[in-house]
């Protein structure tokens, strides 16, 4: 029976195929301490979809202000354009002598672009 549960004995026994089984991080206890049940050391899906969630929200962000800015670009580019290609209407006429002369007033006031005033030193006129 001895024969038969070591023949049995899947526990002890390595995988088949080395490449299909990942290595495992195992807690080692140290030298001349008792044998301790190997513990796995690895990252929980949790702290992934944390990251993920994390960092998702700074890729839509930084994808939203790129649009943004890429929009501004094309508006910048297109006004830039209609201005380099403006052509802008003037009315013009043929210069030509009057027959008759034309006598016109305005309402307008004259002034003086500086003024002082004197005064005298004496009392009297002058």
């Amino acid at each position: 029976m001895s024969d038969m549960n070591q023949t049995n004995d899947f526990e002890d026994a390595p995988p088949k195929n080395e490449s299909d089984h990942q290595p495992e991080l195992a807690v080692k206890s140290p030298p001349g301490a008792p044998l301790a049940a190997s513990h796995k050391v690895g990252r929980p899906r949790s702290v992934w979809l944390l990251g993920l969630s994390a960092l998702l929200p700074l890729a839509v962000s930084v994808a939203f202000g790129a649009s943004k800015h890429n929009a501004q670009d094309r508006q910048v580019m297109r006004t830039t354009e209609q201005h380099r290609d403006f052509a802008p209407d003037v009315r013009i006429a043929r210069v030509r002598a009057a027959g008759i002369f034309i006598t016109f007033s305005l309402p307008a006031t004259s002034l003086a672009f500086a003024s002082a005033n004197i005064f005298s030193r004496t009392n009297g006129y002058i």
